[in-house]
């Protein structure tokens, strides 16, 4: 009802006006060239006044969309996984389940003090309600800056190894267990 008060009180006014000019000679409303060119300007004058009201409302929005873009949006998408590998030495030794997620800044302004803090594990599957990975013993790095439109890797790797009969169970997820990435972002 707000939004069209303006609208109805020029509404009021096109009457008014109207009636009141009207009031001496009834006759002279619809009569050329003055009744009808008055009742055409004023016409006009309503719709320019509507058309004004209307752009202020589209400003209005759009400030309010641009104030809610123009920010940073942290978003991390699943990354790439390392699967346990057994391996000799010379081939570059053995290698832990770990997991690669990016931390990618959606937004259209930079990022600014950003901490993070990556835990693997291999959990359950479903991860039962309530579960949190430990914390980290390592304290978040202090804070950086991720611009606009950029990524940054988060690398956790799980503690120890698997039974080695296990590896393509968790590794396709298909058994009790699977690769749990965790993140905290404060």
């Amino acid at each position: 009802m707000k939004k069209q008060l303006p609208i109805i009180l020029l509404g009021i006014t096109l009457v008014v006006v109207i009636v009141l000019s009207c009031y001496k000679d009834p006759s002279k409303i619809l009569a050329w060239p003055e009744g009808v060119t008055a009742l055409a300007v004023l016409l006009t004058l309503f719709f320019i006044a509507w058309q004004a009201i209307l752009m202020r409302q589209s400003v209005f929005a759009s400030d309010e969309a641009s104030k809610r873009e123009l920010r940073a949006y942290l978003t991390v998408v699943i990354g790439t996984a390392l699967f346990q590998e057994r391996r000799d030495e010379d081939k570059g030794g053995d290698l832990k389940f770990g997991s690669d997620p990016l931390l990618v800044n959606t937004g259209q302004t930079p990022a600014r003090n950003i901490t993070f803090k990556t835990r693997a594990a291999i959990m359950p599957i479903p991860l039962p309600q309530g579960i949190n990975l430990p914390d980290a013993p390592d304290e978040g790095t202090g804070g950086s800056i991720l611009g606009p439109q950029q990524n940054a890797n988060m690398t956790a790797a799980v503690d120890g190894f698997c039974a080695d009969k296990d590896v393509d169970s968790i590794k396709y997820a298909k058994g009790d267990n699977g690769l749990a990435p965790a993140k905290r972002i404060p």
